[in-house]
């Protein structure tokens, strides 16, 4: 008998408070979401670190009640993400984000890069009054 292939569908839905403790909660329950769907957890790592930034950066700067966190399977081998905040939000630039890390002697300015690194898909839509939510996406492979 052949593994099973993750549900397609399959959704882990979080709303927690906006605070940095939250995060090690955040990601234990992404984590067991990702066991129970039998995703391999080697291909996690840069996926949670990427869910981590957004979600760090919505603790830091969104000025939010709480935040939001979607996590589901498209195909059998598609994980998707989704951090969301109803904060300040925040001008674009035109839909621009910085694409390049900052000089090694800044102290901010790595979030964004890193989630875009960690991931196949990154997306970050943003409204001043509003609020911020990120998109992040990976391909996966079975256990």
């Amino acid at each position: 008998m052949g593994a099973e292939i993750p549900e397609a569908g399959a959704t882990l839905d979080l709303r927690v408070a906006p605070d940095a403790r939250q995060s090690a909660v955040v990601r234990r329950r992404i984590l067991d979401f990702a066991a129970e769907h039998r995703i391999e957890l080697a291909r996690m790592h840069d996926f949670i670190t990427a869910l981590g930034e957004a979600f760090a950066n919505a603790v830091e700067h969104a000025q939010t009640p709480d935040v939001a966190i979607s996590v589901w399977i498209v195909q059998p081998n598609r994980l998707f993400a989704t951090v969301t905040d109803r904060g300040i939000g925040f001008h674009q630039n035109g839909g621009q984000t910085r694409a390049q890390l900052p000089a090694n002697s800044s102290e901010r300015g790595r979030g964004l890069p890193i989630m875009r690194s960690c991931t196949d898909v990154f997306s970050i839509r943003s409204t001043p009054g509003v609020g911020t939510c990120v998109v992040l996406g990976t391909e996966f492979t079975r256990c």
